[in-house]
């Protein structure tokens, strides 16, 4: 039997591995979407705080007083901040929406403090959208190619043969991303969630504030709105990434001539009503519906497909079924070894993002703490980097220890047991050999001894503190820093110093690292 055909085992568990790759992908997109959505209140706060602490502080105003009291001008920063955010977005509609408040800003002669505040908490909103936008469109980018080629190559796995195939092109991948689905775009769709949680939010200070209600108040209410925004901002990326999934997997069905597709169901407890009568159903992919046969069914739908397997024996076996041309008369391996360049580079890109991904978030997570925002900003951009650019990544694998010798450990949190035996001794003699210089020359010789035992031993603590080989941290530590006063008899006892020549000493070897654990660390 040729390896993988009959097997529907090995059909479910690559084409759900798929699924999971594109989820884990969300994962990602949604911690950042939570530091995105995070502080919006806060920010939101101190407008309402303005307010009640200059006009409504122990007042009992009716509306038009405080209409009156809060009347003001808007400030030119907000009418800047509307300009920056037209020209951040592609999105028409956004445009439209923007347009409009900025040429309400240009017409109109003054507005309220209240209308400034509402125009403000527009804002902030409008600004997580784009970071929305910026943050997610990269993690779909990836998904749509990943899932792509990660398709092409089960099926060929699964059937044992090679298969001709195009290269997906950026521009097919970004007419994926960009095509709507259910009725509008995935950028749509965040215009509508900033525009909806913004309109809330904008309610809940106009009728706080006419109605008198208390700044406690207002604020739960806004944080409500705040998880609200959040929780709408996951579902749609979850939903999203699946969407993505499904539309490469889709491709490569038509691509390859598949005239059929089995339905495959997440089935758990969290499997919906409109889900599990579909599940295992052989559809064709002439009557493929996304949303009636074909997944994303609905938000949060974890559905994916996968090719029947009684079709997959006769597609693999009988090259004249279907699209014939589609197959070669050859194994797997064969055709493996017969890919040109590029494709090979694009398999094993995407094999090794989806093998590595474990291993590549701590390198993204290590080496951003390092290079800050010289790095890129999310784990998507590393990998693309990493396996598409090796002269860059290499470039900052080369730099990487300078750049951690000249970082103070205070700026250093992210790093801490983190770093590896050698990175942390390089770091510690790079540290030790700034002692002499940072020290206070103009005070006596044994003031400046003792900055220097003090700076050394301030060193070795926070070096074993960024060490990741907790063992050998443990071995370290068993040689307690000295104090001053021992070390100072030390040098008496064992190199018989007295007087000054303790002190100079003392200062000398500050700057120097013990031989045999450099050694231990692998520093020559």
């Amino acid at each position: 039997m040729k390896r993988g055909i009959g097997s529907a085992a090995y059909w479910e568990r690559v084409a759900l591995l798929r699924e999971i790759s594109a989820q884990k992908h969300a994962g990602r997109a949604e911690a950042e979407l939570r530091r995105v959505y995070s502080g919006t209140v806060k920010d939101i706060d101190g407008e309402i705080r303005k307010i009640f602490n200059r006009y409504s502080k122990d007042l009992d105003l009716t509306r038009e007083e405080a209409e009156r009291l809060i009347n003001a001008g808007i400030s030119d920063e907000t009418s800047l901040k509307l300009q920056e955010l037209l020209a951040a977005t592609e999105d028409p509609q956004q445009r439209n929406e923007l347009m409009k408040r900025i040429h309400a800003r240009a017409y109109g002669a003054r507005i309220s403090r209240l209308e400034a505040v509402k125009q403000n908490i527009y804002l902030y909103f409008a600004e997580k959208g784009i970071r929305e936008i910026e943050a997610t469109r990269p993690v779909y980018n990836t998904i749509v190619e990943e899932s792509y080629y990660r398709t092409v190559h089960d099926i060929a796995k699964g059937c044992d043969v090679g298969i001709n195939f195009s290269l997906i092109p950026k521009r097919a991948i970004d007419e994926i991303v960009a095509a709507p689905w259910h009725g509008a775009q995935f950028s749509r769709r965040v215009w509508n969630n900033v525009n909806d949680v913004a309109e809330k939010a904008q309610g809940i200070i106009e009728r706080g504030l006419m109605g008198h209600k208390s700044y406690v108040k207002m604020a739960q209410e806004l944080q409500a709105v705040e998880q609200t925004s959040y929780y709408n901002a996951s579902r749609l990326v979850r939903t999203q990434a699946n969407h993505f999934l499904n539309q490469a997997e889709g491709k490569v069905y038509d691509e390859l001539g598949f005239e059929e597709y089995r339905y495959l169901a997440t089935l758990d407890e969290r499997t919906c009503e409109k889900c599990a009568p579909l599940d295992n159903r052989i559809f064709k992919m002439s009557e493929k519906v996304e949303g009636v046969n074909y997944p994303t069914i609905h938000p949060h739908c974890r559905c994916t497909t996968t090719v029947p397997t009684e079709y997959a024996r006769r597609w693999a076996r009988d090259p004249l079924t279907g699209k014939g041309h589609k197959i070669d008369n050859m194994s797997y391996d064969e055709w493996m070894n017969s890919l040109t360049e590029e494709q090979r580079e694009a398999f094993e890109k995407n094999v090794k993002i989806f093998k590595n991904r474990s291993s590549d978030k701590i390198l993204f997570e290590k080496y951003s703490q390092i290079y800050g925002k010289e790095f890129p900003k999310t784990l998507e951009k590393f990998q693309e980097m990493k396996y598409t650019d090796i002269d860059k990544w290499n470039a900052f694998k080369d730099n990487k220890q300078d750049r951690l010798n000249q970082m103070d450990f205070s700026d250093m949190g992210g790093l801490v047991g983190k770093l590896g035996n050698k990175e942390v001794r390089l770091w510690y003699k790079a540290h030790d050999e700034k002692i002499p210089d940072l020290i206070d020359q103009s005070l006596p010789l044994e003031q400046q001894a003792r900055q220097a035992c003090e700076m050394r031993n301030t060193n070795r603590t926070n070096a074993r503190e960024l060490m990741k080989d907790q063992k050998m941290r443990e071995k370290l530590e068993k040689r307690r820093n000295k104090t001053f006063d021992e070390l100072v008899e030390h040098k008496k006892r064992r190199y018989g110093l007295s007087g000054d020549d303790i002190y100079k000493d003392i200062i000398r070897s500050s700057a120097t690292t013990n031989k045999k654990y450099d050694k231990i660390a692998g520093v020559e």
